[in-house]
């Protein structure tokens, strides 16, 4: 009798917490896609939470680019970065030079990290641009810039890493330049930071929705793809963004990443946008008619902001390290009557690493180091504890996929918050450490419900196969 209500009420203990468990699968196994998570890939440089650039091009100093210079200030930017094309004006009058980093100064400050790529328009005058460049650089504590500013030169600011290139713009880096191309290879494979930005002028056509001809190359996009870094044009006066492209010069777009909302840098891909609306006009779309998605040409484009979209002036804003995650970006353009024409979320992918699983917890270091947690990835490759596949069918091996029969059901049958049978230390995780809920450190001697059943709750149908 005594024996009978024993077994009795460890069914009632079993079947309560089983009861609570299934209930919340279905709310784990709704919201863990869409929680925000931190990704684990080594020492890498980065930026601080919340870091938001803004990127321009084709100014001139008037109302219109003064009232694009406050939207900056109002957004609360920490830096820009300004795709060629400046004051305008006389081009090779030093005085236009000055007035418009004097338009910059009295809405921004001196001493704002405020960078530039040469522009066509700024040739004639470059000089003196430069020079007030590198005045503006001397006056930001923690800016670098190595090599000739504006037209060969790799910067660093806040965990952010940018090539400022006048690839097609200077003729001395005519398109597709040996010389530059081995430049910019070189300086993006030197360097750890987590975000890298090529940034220059010009554009080919393919990339772009106007009028303008192939004056960059293809070698220039393709290199800094294959590196991971985002392309910032300007050029043409107008705003437009790609899906994740795998070419450049073929305008590949990816199945992996088939949503416009959605972008990824790095292992061999990456996404470019013209910002072109700083005050100088605003141009029609040309090209990838109709002028609504889905638009034409490959399906490469993701938004296109023109003329003939009502298009006004405005920025290209990216917020890095967003959501607590270094490797995801918010970016969006608005315009000067605070119109939020496109939003997307950028993902930086940690860099591939050779087949194998380092850690033995039955997921590749590559797996582990994608961005799909539904396929193993914001994971790290050097813990062992972060895949909770406990057992396979009928009390087997982990089979890879973290199941309801198998894994969650085998966790809550070991329940013991107090570390007495029927603990199995095969079943028990420590609390999460990193930013995923399944970042799980060694077993801690209890199976309790905050850690270990939760924690195999959020990781309901991961699978590494």
């Amino acid at each position: 009798m005594l024996a009978e209500r024993a077994a009795g009420m460890r069914w009632s203990r079993w079947a309560q917490v089983a009861g609570l468990a299934l209930c919340l699968v279905f709310v784990v196994a709704i919201s863990v896609n869409t929680s925000s998570n931190e990704a684990h890939a080594g020492a890498a440089t980065v930026p601080p939470e919340n870091f938001k650039v803004a990127f321009i091009g084709d100014q001139e100093i008037n109302a219109n680019a003064e009232a694009v210079l406050q939207l900056i200030s109002d957004e609360g930017a920490d830096m820009v970065i300004h795709l060629g094309d400046f004051g305008y004006g006389n081009e090779t009058d030093p005085q236009t030079a000055i007035d418009w980093d004097a338009q910059v100064t009295s809405i921004l400050g001196a001493s704002y990290p405020y960078f530039g790529a040469v522009g066509n328009h700024d040739n004639g005058n470059w000089s003196t641009y430069q020079t007030l460049f590198e005045d503006r650089l001397a006056l930001v504590p923690g800016a670098s810039c190595t090599g000739d500013y504006g037209v060969e030169a790799a910067c660093t600011y806040q965990g952010i890493f940018f090539i400022l290139s006048g690839i097609g713009t200077r003729a001395s880096l005519p398109s597709d330049d040996p010389a530059h191309l081995t430049y910019l290879a070189n300086e993006l494979a030197a360097d750890d930071s987590i975000w890298s930005i090529c940034a220059w002028h010009k554009n080919q056509t393919a990339m772009q929705v106007g009028f303008k001809l192939n004056e960059v190359g293809w070698g220039a996009y393709d290199t800094c793809r294959q590196e991971g870094a985002i392309i910032a044009t300007g050029h043409e006066h107008s705003y437009s963004r790609t899906m994740t492209l795998t070419s450049m010069q073929n305008q590949l777009t990816t199945p992996l990443w088939p949503n416009a909302d959605e972008v990824s840098v790095g292992n061999g891909n990456t996404f470019a946008f013209v910002s072109g609306l700083a005050g100088r006009s605003i141009r029609n779309q040309d090209r990838c008619l109709p002028i609504a998605p889905p638009y034409g040409c490959n399906g490469e484009w993701a938004s296109i902001y023109t003329s003939d979209q009502s298009a006004t002036y405005g920025a290209m804003f990216i917020e890095f390290h967003v959501d607590g995650d270094p490797r995801k970006a918010n970016g969006y353009f608005k315009d000067i009557n605070l119109n939020v024409i496109d939003t997307f979320t950028i993902y930086a992918a940690p860099p591939k690493l050779a087949v194998g699983d380092t850690d033995g917890d039955g997921c590749t270091d590559q797996q582990e180091n994608g961005l799909d947690e539904q396929q193993g990835g914001r994971r790290d490759y050097l813990n062992p504890w972060d895949f909770y596949d406990v057992v396979g069918s009928a009390g087997g091996p982990p089979d890879g996929v973290i199941d309801l029969p198998n894994d969650i059901l085998g966790v809550i049958q070991h329940f013991s918050p107090q570390g007495a049978p029927p603990y199995d230390v095969q079943y028990d995780r420590g609390p999460s450490f990193g930013g995923d809920p399944w970042d799980m450190g060694p077993p801690d001697g209890v199976i309790d419900l905050p850690n270990d059943i939760l924690g195999v709750l959020q990781q309901f149908g991961h699978k590494c196969l």
